[in-house]
């Protein structure tokens, strides 16, 4: 998990305007997402959706902004902190993902940013 969101963090910095490069990225998360979706970690599903939908609307929009790629990067490395969290037994409610789930919601220019 910790690979595939390092990955799909890695893939957006270096994606620019390369849409194939985004894609990969978006796949990436797109495989955390499926995993925790199997753990039923509901508020970390919640975080890769978000990341999922950014970089999705950079594709179409042919990049991501200089707020999208620090969107993206503080998202995965928040997750991915929670997650480390989790897996040493700390209770860590995803409450802390909030402020990085509100920046992606904003940067994707979601109109309801409360989950």
């Amino acid at each position: 998990m910790r690979t595939s969101l390092g990955a799909a963090a890695e893939r957006a910095r270096g994606a620019g305007a390369d849409r194939d490069t985004l894609r990969d990225a978006r796949a990436q998360i797109h495989q955390a997402d499926g995993a925790l979706q199997m753990l039923d970690l509901r508020g970390a599903t919640l975080m890769t959706e978000a990341l999922e939908a950014v970089l999705e609307r950079a594709e179409s929009q042919g990049g991501l902004t200089h707020g999208g790629l620090q969107a993206v990067e503080d998202g995965c490395g928040a997750l991915v902190a929670w997650l480390e969290a989790l897996l040493a037994g700390r209770a860590t409610p995803p409450m802390r993902l909030f402020p990085y789930y509100r920046a992606l919601q904003a940067e994707r220019g979601a109109v309801r940013v409360h989950p």
